[in-house]
């Protein structure tokens, strides 16, 4: 688990990607410091361009057989925290008839 800055940074650094475990590692980091983040910024203005250069660090660290279970985490902490509405969806091509 990374609990300092210091050890952020250094695991940023890592040219290779990160094993699962320590992306795991991270996104529960994100996920419990998300809700604080909205508090302390409660305008999506705000928020979501601190949120997204935590998640696209994590992003960044994993392997191509793990960036798509990132994201996929990454989407879930932004739902759980009420964040997946409206703008921050995609347009669903697939729906338009």
């Amino acid at each position: 688990m990374v609990n300092t800055r210091e050890e952020f940074e250094r695991k940023l650094a890592q040219p290779s990607p990160l094993t699962r475990e320590e992306l795991q590692s991270m996104l529960v980091k994100l996920e419990q410091v998300t809700p604080q983040l909205i508090t302390q910024h409660p305008d999506d203005a705000d928020f979501m361009p601190l949120f997204a250069d935590r998640a696209d660090a994590i992003a960044r660290m994993a392997g191509a057989g793990d960036y798509e279970w990132v994201m996929d985490r990454i989407d879930a902490i932004l739902d759980k925290n009420g964040k997946m509405e409206g703008e921050y969806l995609p347009p669903n091509d697939s729906q338009a008839t």
